[in-house]
């Protein structure tokens, strides 16, 4: 049991229930991209160099800190050297928060090769994320 949201969402000690995995998970999968929305708009880019089709930065480091949150979430729900898990989320996660920073992933539906690779990434970590929040691993 976490004593503090703040304990929840960016400690990776301590463990947590299947129920307050769960209602962690809900709250930033609402909150991760109702941030970025708000955050992408164009009243927080302010500079002169702005490239159009990348995200600003105050939505850049919204969702950072929202897959550090969801990283942490899923080291909890795991224990023992089954926290390597986690990682297979952070480190797809974080390579999709790279391609769309840089500008890569604009059009997520068509048959491009960095959509094809933004789904791989994104099916990648989905997986990881059911994996940790039901703790079903093998030990």
């Amino acid at each position: 049991m976490t004593t503090s949201p703040i304990d929840l969402f960016f400690s990776l000690r301590g463990r947590i229930t299947l129920q307050e995995g769960l209602i962690g998970m809900a709250i930033l999968a609402i909150a991760g991209p109702a941030g970025v929305y708000f955050f992408n708009n164009d009243n927080f880019d302010q500079s002169a160099n702005a490239i159009a089709s990348a995200p600003t930065m105050a939505a850049f480091l919204w969702a950072l800190l929202c897959v550090f949150a969801m990283t942490a979430l899923c080291a909890k729900r795991l224990s023992g050297w089954r926290r390597w898990l986690a990682a297979v989320f952070a480190i797809p996660g974080l390579l999709i928060l790279c391609g769309w920073g840089l500008g890569y992933f604009q059009a997520p539906l068509s048959p491009l090769p960095d959509s094809i690779v933004l789904w791989t990434f994104g099916i990648t970590a989905s997986a990881a994320i059911v994996s940790c929040l039901r703790g079903d691993v093998a030990a």
